[in-house]
């Protein structure tokens, strides 16, 4: 049935052709509350910080680990959610981060949270393995962000679906068994 498929959801424009962000958020808070299977794109280095908070938020009320893969920990970025995830470390979430070895965090506060934290990883892959693989952040197994291109910062999330979920979980533990390491839970 071709209603029961997730469905991309057009965000309420402005005239330049951009979301506004308080309509962004909005659908994003929206979606995040009632576990939509809704698809929500997004290109924008905002948009990306209102889906990792909402999806941290998610973690902590639901109690799921957090898994993420990236090219770097921007600190202009990441910095942003050094609190939010303290409380989730604090809080008994795991969260797990893959980066390339060739990624230098000594001064990068979101990194170093993760280095002094029993719940947080930091996992080094190498860089020939990271450039082919896609960005995303995964909570539990059904919630994520996934980025289509790393230049254009373009990207889909949804609150539910697990196929997806399953397949990006795949995918973690596979680059985390390439680092040398044994997966969460293995």
């Amino acid at each position: 049935n071709e209603d029961s498929w997730p469905r991309v959801h057009i965000s309420p424009v402005t005239h330049d052709g951009e979301i506004a962000m308080n309509d962004f958020e909005k659908l994003v808070e929206d979606c995040r509350a009632s576990s939509s299977t809704k698809n929500i794109t997004n290109a924008t280095i905002d948009h990306a910080l209102v889906l990792f908070r909402a999806l941290f938020k998610d973690a902590k009320e639901k109690g799921e680990d957090v898994r993420i893969v990236s090219g770097c920990l921007k600190p202009s970025f990441y910095e942003q959610l050094v609190e939010q995830a303290n409380e989730l470390l604090s809080a008994g979430i795991k969260i797990s981060v893959v980066v390339p070895q060739s990624h230098h965090l000594e001064d990068n506060a979101f990194a170093q949270l993760l280095k002094k934290h029993e719940n947080g990883r930091l996992i080094k892959i190498p860089s020939s393995v990271e450039s082919h693989t896609p960005h995303f952040i995964l909570v539990g197994s059904s919630r994520y962000r996934l980025e289509q291109d790393h230049e254009q910062c373009t990207a889909t999330a949804c609150f539910s679906n697990s196929i997806v979920g399953t397949f990006l979980l795949g995918l973690f533990n596979h680059l985390v068994t390439l680092a040398g390491r044994r997966p969460a839970g293995a």
